[in-house]
């Protein structure tokens, strides 16, 4: 039987407020003045630059050989939406704004979010990254964004996304219950983010596949050893917990920071700090079980 767990959010939600409230994002412009934050902005603005007025490909289809091509198009694409939206609040510059409406309304009509090579899993790590992704966007733009691209991008979201996390749904994935691997806790993470984004306008849907992915998530988080230690090794650690904060952090902006303050999470920063400490440490066991070697795109 699936978790659950009841939430204690907020009922005045308003966007945005998954990375933080506007109050919040109106200080980004005071922060990126300062180094190092400086010299990272103006390397991230020089990309969204570089990469402007490229066109959004089309969804390159399930064959396997289309695999190398899918991974390019999401690695580039939607990371890029993504951070034009935070440039636009930091700089208030329009071309961020058309960029990422852009970027976002054309991922929101692909046929598919999950890699081919996943199939015929419903939903995997990549289809939780481009919902965390897309969910970024419509949060930090939400009143800015044409009507028929917010409304694709929820539609997307709960299609994509939020219909495979219900709770009559969410067992038929193996990761929602294998509580110690990375792919657990990366796309609960981030299909719950995805959920929690589009809880203020699709309630009725969103709210039980957002609680199912906490619940999951949270067994996942009662499971972790005493030590810290992550089977799979320190890169997938941080792996999964990155992602799952995200989760975590927009709950507790939300009004429900009881995951976020889980006593657990404090001993995986411990076996993190002492494993990058020890020399000649590989930086991965196995990937949820299977051999190690993962792409090194995804501790990026």
């Amino acid at each position: 039987m699936s978790d659950r767990i009841a939430l204690n959010l907020r009922t005045d939600l308003a966007h945005p407020f998954l990375l933080g409230s506007a109050d919040v994002l109106r200080r980004l412009p005071e922060k990126i003045r300062a180094e190092p934050t400086a010299t990272h902005y103006r390397d991230m603005v020089a990309r969204l630059e570089k990469h402007l007025d490229d066109p959004v490909p089309d969804y390159p289809g399930d064959s396997a050989s289309q695999h190398d091509r899918y991974y390019d198009i999401v690695h580039l694409c939607p990371p890029l939406a993504m951070d034009a939206a935070v440039a636009w609040w930091c700089d208030g510059d329009d071309r961020w704004l058309t960029m990422a409406s852009r970027i976002a309304d054309a991922f929101a009509r692909w046929q598919h979010w999950r890699a081919p090579k996943h199939l015929p899993l419903p939903a995997d790590l990549s289809s939780a990254t481009l919902g965390l992704q897309m969910a970024v966007v419509y949060d930090l733009l939400y009143d800015r964004l044409a009507p028929t691209t917010r409304e694709a991008i929820a539609a997307a979201i709960l299609r994509h996304v939020v219909h495979h996390i219900q709770p009559q749904r969410i067992d038929r994935c193996w990761w929602s219950w294998a509580y110690d691997g990375n792919w657990s806790w990366v796309v609960l993470g981030g299909s719950g983010a995805a959920a929690l984004a589009v809880l203020p306008e699709h309630g009725d849907e969103a709210r039980p596949a957002l609680e199912t992915a906490a619940g999951h998530l949270q067994r996942s988080i009662d499971h972790l050893r005493t030590d810290g230690s992550w089977r799979e090794g320190v890169s997938y650690c941080m792996y999964g917990l990155t992602n799952a904060m995200v989760l975590l952090e927009a709950l507790a902006n939300a009004g429900d920071d009881r995951l976020a303050a889980h006593r657990s999470l404090d001993a995986l920063d411990d076996f993190a700090l002492l494993t990058m400490l020890a020399p000649h440490t590989p930086p991965n066991f196995g990937d949820s079980g299977h051999t190690a070697g993962a792409h090194p795109v995804m501790f990026a």
